[in-house]
């Protein structure tokens, strides 16, 4: 791989066809220095197999193999090892991107080198005139603001370049450099909010993340709840959505604030996990619980890598906070808590 050009990393777990019509639509793309590398985590449906038969010709495309699923934060990092890339692009498996989706991310960072990672306008596979994603700010007690619904209608009033707190690795551009100073994805994150932490730690390593427009990629909703099954997919939101939440926290967030916010937003989780048994789900509600429980149990880890990150931050929180801190209502939180699953929102923080 040229290590001026661009490395796109997309993991694959027993998403065959999924993930090969995602390849196909990034080798789409003639662009000198594009490079295809898919990680397949310890996938059971065939995929290394019928990958290396699609695209073992295609010079551009490299398949590494997992003897077992790990998560994505794992494979990703594998990817990121791999790839000798200025540039790393992150997609999931059920995504298709359109025709000159990274054009932007890469002028962008090659203009201005404190920009580490851009992230592209997701819209949704099946109906791309609705959001999926434009980026986020962080809010009250240290939860995710999302700039826009998923699933609302685009009017054009996304269309405008601008800084964020944190992408979302379904479609996200880096540059490796940046990525590599934050100290990659963190591995205990097995899934969910792992590229939260990376961002802020891109942050926080003096690099800026902005949302670019004309980067457009089209995502498909909720295919890991048909790969994994209602259950398993229910799991890991909770346990690791709270668990890789306050993890974040108390590894990024500067000292005062962290004292400030860290009792609200536990507070926040165990008050959710006590509506979920209210309401008779009792292994939902058991799994924020587990959540919870989890960072106790690993305080002592948790300190030593808040320590590392504390060490080599170059920017302080009192000028990062007006950047990336937007206000929001409680009703905000509120109605992602009650929102029915399948009508295009995320349901719960």
């Amino acid at each position: 791989m040229s290590a001026s050009g661009i490395c796109v990393i997309i993991v694959n777990f027993n998403g065959r066809d999924r993930t090969r019509r995602c390849v196909e639509s990034v080798l789409s793309e003639h662009r000198e220095g594009l490079k295809c590398l898919v990680v397949d985590n310890g996938s059971q449906d065939g995929s290394p197999g019928f990958l290396r038969e699609r695209f073992g010709t295609e010079t551009r495309f490299r398949l590494i193999e997992l003897d077992r699923n790990m998560g994505p934060a794992f494979a990703r990092n594998r990817g990121i090892e791999a790839a000798d890339a200025a540039y790393i692009a992150f997609l999931d498996n059920d995504t298709v991107v359109m025709s000159g989706w990274l054009d932007e991310p890469i002028r962008c960072m090659d203009q201005d080198p404190a920009i580490g990672a851009c992230q592209c306008k997701l819209v949704l596979l099946d109906d791309p005139g609705r959001i999926d994603y434009v980026g986020d700010f962080l809010g009250p007690m240290g939860f995710l603001v999302q700039r826009a619904a998923s699933g609302s209608r685009d009017e054009g009033q996304w269309e405008q370049e601008v800084e964020i707190f944190s992408a979302k690795s379904a479609g996200m551009v880096a540059r490796r450099k940046a990525v590599l100073e934050a100290g990659l994805f963190d591995e205990d994150y097995f899934i969910y909010v792992e590229e939260t932490d990376l961002d802020w730690r891109i942050w926080l390593a003096g690099y800026r993340i902005v949302y670019c427009p004309t980067s457009v990629v089209r995502h498909e909703y909720s295919t890991s709840r048909a790969v994994l099954g209602a259950a398993a997919h229910t799991r890991l939101v909770k346990f690791h959505g709270c668990k890789n939440y306050i993890a974040t926290l108390v590894k990024n967030m500067g000292g005062w604030r962290l004292v400030c916010a860290l009792p609200g937003h536990v507070g926040a989780w165990f008050g959710l996990a006590c509506f979920e048994l209210v309401r008779g789900r009792f292994r939902s509600g058991g799994w924020i619980l587990q959540g919870i429980g989890w960072t106790i149990s690993h305080a002592g880890r948790l300190l030593r890598k808040r320590r590392a990150v504390q060490r080599v931050r170059k920017v302080s929180d009192s000028d990062l906070w007006p950047r990336i801190y937007r206000r929001t209502p409680f009703s905000y939180y509120w109605r992602k808590l009650v929102t029915v699953p399948g009508t295009g929102h995320s349901k719960g923080f």
